[in-house]
């Protein structure tokens, strides 16, 4: 026989009582939720007569043609960064001679400078900055092709002299008088 004392039996019919209860009122729930919903029907409309507005269409805004047009220049690097006329002057020049840009307007513009070793890619920057400030110049105070130009992030090209940079233009598909307005 076992010392310890045996846990009173609970009746069976209390716990049956307890699930009886559970179970009734779940179902007062259900009937009560039941009774509660009902859907209400509006009322029928009569249609009323309506002016409608004519709005105008929407501004078609320019595109980007879908292929670029690139040329490389050769530059005096040192030159352009300490704003040397000459320098600036045979860029200019160089720029001017692409016959893809006259009457046109460039969209977008990547440039590239070279670095011919990982020591000159800061330089390189330097000199792609450069040559974006002098082409928006251009499009600004000479109103030449860059008037309403995007210019990418300065890149550069490892490995290629640093006097060549290569320009990649998107130009719009069709003229601009002006320039289109900013959507951000």
């Amino acid at each position: 026989m076992s010392s310890f004392p045996r846990p009173p039996r609970v009746r069976e019919s209390t716990l049956l009582a307890g699930w009886l209860f559970a179970d009734l009122l779940l179902g007062l729930a259900v009937i009560f939720l039941a009774a509660n919903t009902y859907a209400k029907v509006p009322p029928p409309a009569t249609p009323t007569p309506t002016r409608l507005a004519v709005t105008p269409s929407p501004t078609v805004l320019p595109r980007l043609e879908l292929h670029h047009h690139r040329f490389t220049v050769t530059v005096d690097a040192n030159g352009l960064l300490t704003n040397d006329a000459g320098a600036v002057a045979a860029f200019k020049r160089q720029v001017r001679a692409q016959s893809f840009l006259v009457g046109r307007t460039a969209g977008l513009v990547i440039v590239y400078d070279g670095a011919p070793t990982v020591d000159a890619i800061g330089t390189s920057l330097d000199v792609s900055r450069k040559v974006m400030s002098l082409l928006a110049q251009m499009g600004s105070q000479e109103h030449f092709a860059f008037t309403c130009t995007s210019f990418y992030d300065p890149l550069y090209t490892l490995g290629q002299d640093q006097s060549t940079v290569t320009v990649d233009v998107y130009l719009f598909t069709e003229h601009l008088q002006t320039c289109p307005p900013a959507l951000f």
